[in-house]
């Protein structure tokens, strides 16, 4: 075997030449346009119905922590509702709200303060009673009597609440120091009722019926002073 770099002779076998160590044998390559097989990968591929378990999987584990999260929301969501709707009542108890609307109405007559403690389909009518209670209390000044507001005295003697309504009567009692005759006490009865789940305000529409009958009965048990002329 002829060396194709120097021209020594080698013999039949040889992989390098003795002389100048140039390679006799050429390195197996492989044919033009064969490449070797590529190792498959290591991850292997999901098939499409493969993809959508995974899938269905992953939402199936999430699913129900987001239902926990939710339902815990809405509770404290509901706790504090609950907690604010026993807040507003405490600060707004039917007796409050009956001596808030008496005062109003006789001792410090004040149209906007009644209109804020009536069911609000009922505040137009307000007006007429405030009004009223403040001629009154005018043609006692103009006929000597004083500030009769001053003389009148509120007190709950009663209260009766079952779910959404009740009645508070109130005691109204008129004292003239200068003329003892005149006093006179009056229970007044006030029919309140639940407006917007919370509030309690007054039914004036039921209150003006019942302080009707209250006055009725009141009169009727009073002593008739004796009339001239009749024996």
């Amino acid at each position: 075997m002829t060396c194709p770099v120097c021209g020594a002779e080698n013999a039949e076998g040889r992989v390098a030449c003795w002389k100048c160590y140039a390679p006799l044998q050429p390195s197996a390559q492989a044919p033009p346009g064969e490449r070797p097989t590529e190792a498959p990968s290591a991850v292997p591929t999901l098939a499409p119905r493969a993809r959508v378990a995974a899938r269905s999987a992953v939402s199936g584990r999430t699913g129900p922590s987001a239902s926990i999260v939710l339902i815990v929301v809405v509770a404290l969501v509901a706790v504090t509702v609950v907690a604010g709707g026993v807040v507003l009542a405490r600060a707004n108890p039917p007796d409050k709200v009956a001596l808030d609307f008496l005062t109003s109405c006789f001792v410090k007559p004040s149209t906007e303060v009644a209109k804020g403690l009536v069911v609000s389909s009922q505040r137009e009518k307000v007006e007429g009673l405030v009004k009223g209670t403040e001629t009154a209390m005018k043609l006692a000044r103009q006929m000597g009597a004083g500030d009769v507001s001053r003389s009148l005295q509120l007190s709950v003697k009663s209260s009766q609440v079952s779910g959404g309504q009740g009645t508070v009567t109130v005691s109204l009692k008129f004292s003239d120091p200068r003329n003892p005759a005149f006093s006179f006490s009056l229970d007044l009865p006030v029919v309140v009722v639940r407006e917007r789940l919370f509030w309690w305000k007054v039914d004036l529409d039921q209150t003006s019926k019942a302080w009707l009958q209250s006055v009725t009965r009141t009169f009727q048990g009073l002593p008739m002073p004796p009339v001239g002329g009749r024996r």
